[in-house]
């Protein structure tokens, strides 16, 4: 046993998970307050956080999160999510985009986005309908209505699954755009005890991040 699967094993044994660990180097200073604001305004909107979390600090915050430790050294978690720029610390936490032609050897261009998980999201979403996906065109009235050839809360989905449920020990996430398919590939991989097979049969919800 080595490499991932070894530290997969030894977080297990300690009933940890990676996003719990501290990273070394990290403080205060590298987290984006603006994007934790923008996170409590979303939460609060949806009721999916405490009572008065608008009220706490930025340390306080991030406590009651569990995001940081009683010795206010900052989780991988709290990096990734809020980070100004997570790359510093993780150097996979990006995300690749390419445009193909009719075989994966005929690359058109490609992007590299980078930022923290939430940034990433819109960002991908972002380029997507700029560069690399058709978007239909109608009018009600006056109004311009552009409608993508792909539904967007499912490309949402979809991106967001990939950049929560990421291995950041490994490679970076890596979209593959064609004219006819998207093809989204992540180095995030199925917990030891639920193989391949048992996807296509009732199985336990097991996300690993």
């Amino acid at each position: 046993m080595k490499g991932i699967a070894l530290q997969d094993f030894l977080y297990k044994k300690l009933g940890r998970t990676w996003d719990d660990t501290i990273v070394d180097g990290a403080t205060l200073q590298d987290i984006d307050e603006s994007a934790v604001t923008s996170f409590l305004k979303a939460s609060i909107k949806s009721g999916r956080i405490y009572h008065n979390a608008d009220k706490d600090d930025l340390l306080t915050l991030l406590q009651n999160l569990d995001l940081i430790t009683p010795e206010n050294k900052l989780r991988s978690a709290a990096v990734l999510l809020f980070g100004k720029r997570p790359q510093r610390y993780f150097i996979h936490s990006y995300f690749k985009i390419g445009k193909f032609g009719m075989s994966d050897a005929d690359l058109k261009f490609q992007d590299t986005v980078e930022g923290s998980v939430f940034e990433m999201v819109d960002k991908v979403i972002q380029l997507l309908k700029d560069r690399y996906l058709i978007s239909h065109i109608s009018y009600e009235g006056i109004q311009r209505i552009e409608k993508l050839e792909s539904p967007e809360a499912a490309l949402r989905e979809a991106i967001l699954n990939a950049v929560v449920h990421k291995d950041y020990t490994d490679t970076t996430i890596q979209l593959s755009v064609y004219d006819d398919k998207l093809m989204l590939w992540n180095a995030g991989k199925l917990p030891v005890d639920i193989p391949l097979e048992r996807l296509t049969k009732k199985h336990p919800s097991r996300p690993r991040n």
